[in-house]
């Protein structure tokens, strides 16, 4: 920390004398002296990166104060101590600040909030305007039958068979494995 120090007032000397005299040897003795700096402090983080190493080795899996001083730094980096509004005032209250970020996101997304008198028919009308106006591509009377039509147990036979194993079972808890063996059957 003495060295750093040192170094930096030695280089505001050099820096001060340079603009006055453009001289080249002070020029060439800044250099030389930036240059000691910059070793310097490559020597200082290399040193507390290898500490740094050393305890997250020797206490990183372990609960204590390793662990809460990371939470701890990271709590600090998230918090948001005080935000702008549109009209830039300052706001540093927790739940002003959370009113802003929940407006700002409401016009972002053109989110509206439910009107008392506004139906389900409403809103589905609102729906399908959109969807008429979007001029999406509409599928043919054929498809559209294959599509609502019940799933027949031959295709749930091929299904079953081409699934790949090994995967997380569904909602129903049970493995591939048991549908295939039961499928076989």
């Amino acid at each position: 920390m003495q060295e750093t120090l040192e170094l930096n007032r030695d280089i505001a000397t050099l820096e001060t004398r340079h603009k006055r005299t453009l001289d080249a040897t002070t020029y060439q003795e800044l250099t030389a002296k930036r240059n000691q700096l910059t070793a310097h402090l490559n020597r200082a983080i290399q040193r507390s990166y290898q500490h740094y190493r050393h305890m997250i080795h020797e206490h990183g899996d372990k609960c204590g104060r390793l662990l809460g001083n990371l939470l701890k730094q990271r709590k600090t980096q998230l918090y948001i101590p005080k935000i702008k509004d549109t009209q830039q005032r300052l706001k540093h209250l927790p739940d002003q600040i959370a009113t802003e970020f929940r407006t700002y996101y409401q016009g972002l997304y053109h989110l509206r909030q439910d009107e008392p008198g506004e139906s389900q028919s409403s809103k589905l009308a609102d729906v399908r305007r959109y969807i008429g106006s979007a001029h999406m591509p509409e599928i043919s009377e054929t498809d559209r039958e294959a599509l609502e039509a019940p799933i027949t147990p031959e295709e749930l036979a091929y299904a079953i068979k081409k699934a790949k194993t090994g995967k997380a079972p569904g909602p129903d808890g049970l493995p591939l494995q048991y549908y295939k063996v039961f499928t076989q059957e």
